[in-house]
């Protein structure tokens, strides 16, 4: 696994196609890339489900809890007809912690993310992960469900999901209703249980994975002229949240305000 500093898109695109370039020369049919954009190298990579309330309780606790509610507060959102996976990439859509982490078939997409305007990541440099996947082993659904539908086995913390040993990466599609899944190129990484002291826990994966190729430092210093140059390439907030219309009228606003 490589790590590479950018300062540019123009460093930052022919690095990527370089190892895009050597993936497809190894032989092994199937492999593409998949980006993970963070806007601080710092952040693990975990799903919403995975991290700690602000009291410091882990928040997987609450997944069922969670999930219900949603479904009970919307049903006409959250119907009883759409599958485990669905159910997931439709709650993480309307902003409501799974354990799904996105990330895109797109390398410009996963570029704005790591330096999109981010408050909490002022003066922090971002990273853009780069995972190589093997489309011929995305579909296991049997498995796929079991793991999104363990948080129905609270009594049994962990039990159907956590029992097997491996470190592989679970790389899954959904099906797309919204505009923005669309736009954005989304995939999603799915994570299953694993248990501390008899309790359901997520573990991140590290950064020295083996499905892990690359991983791209963007200084602090480099954002802003990354986000102008992206912005050239038609890559923006006003893009890739199109179906968010605070989203575009903030993206219009930002951009007279630069003037």
């Amino acid at each position: 696994m490589k790590s590479v500093t950018i300062n540019s898109v123009a460093e930052y695109v022919a690095l990527v196609c370089e190892e895009n370039k050597a993936i497809k020369e190894s032989g092994e049919k199937g492999l593409s890339l998949l980006f993970r954009g963070q806007a601080c190298c710092d952040n693990d990579l975990i799903p919403s489900i995975g991290r700690k309330t602000q009291a410091g309780k882990a928040l997987i606790e609450e997944e069922r809890n969670m999930i219900e509610m949603a479904k009970y507060k919307l049903p006409t959102v959250f119907s009883r007809d759409l599958t485990p996976i669905e159910l997931l990439a439709l709650l993480q859509h309307h902003g409501i912690p799974t354990r799904l982490l996105d990330v895109s078939e797109n390398a410009l997409v996963g570029l704005y993310f790591a330096c999109h305007d981010d408050k909490m990541s002022v003066g922090k440099d971002a990273e853009v992960i780069v995972f190589k996947s093997n489309d011929s082993d995305v579909a296991n659904y049997p498995r796929v469900n079991a793991i999104c539908e363990s948080y129905k086995n609270t009594d049994n913390a962990g039990e159907d999901t956590a029992g097997k040993e491996d470190d592989d990466i679970i790389f899954v599609y959904a099906p797309s209703y919204s505009l923005r899944q669309n736009i954005q190129r989304g995939r999603y990484i799915l994570f299953k249980d694993s248990l501390e002291e008899g309790k359901r826990r997520i573990k991140p994966i590290p950064k020295d994975h083996k499905s892990i190729v690359l991983r791209i430092k963007v200084p602090d210093s480099a954002k802003k002229q990354i986000r102008k140059d992206l912005r050239l390439l038609g890559v923006s907030k006003e893009l890739l949240f199109l179906d968010n219309s605070d989203m575009v009228c903030k993206e219009i606003a930002e951009r007279f305000s630069e003037r």
